[in-house]
């Protein structure tokens, strides 16, 4: 696979990452996290301006993940103490 084709399919899936769609359901947000950490690890080894803007974009998307985390779990528990493990 030829460097070139690799950056067109990497930055194809920034841009489906940052379109805001949804993601696929059985896609965790531990996934959705590492996957985005995994496009940030590699727009950094290319050392250019526009890499380290979609690099805070998609900082940006993990802190928005990590906040619908937290609020997800203190909804889950208001009320009953316990959070439903299997919900998706």
């Amino acid at each position: 696979m030829s460097d070139e084709y690799l950056e067109q399919v990497i930055d194809e899936i920034y841009d489906i990452c940052t379109m805001g769609l949804d993601w696929p359901r059985g896609f965790t947000a531990e996934k959705r996290k590492t996957m985005l950490q995994s496009l940030i690890n590699y727009y950094q080894k290319l050392d250019t301006r526009n890499g380290y803007n979609k690099c805070a974009k998609l900082r940006d998307i993990i802190k928005m993940i990590e906040l619908f985390e937290k609020r997800s779990v203190r909804e889950d528990t208001k009320g009953t103490g316990s959070m439903d493990l299997f919900r998706n």
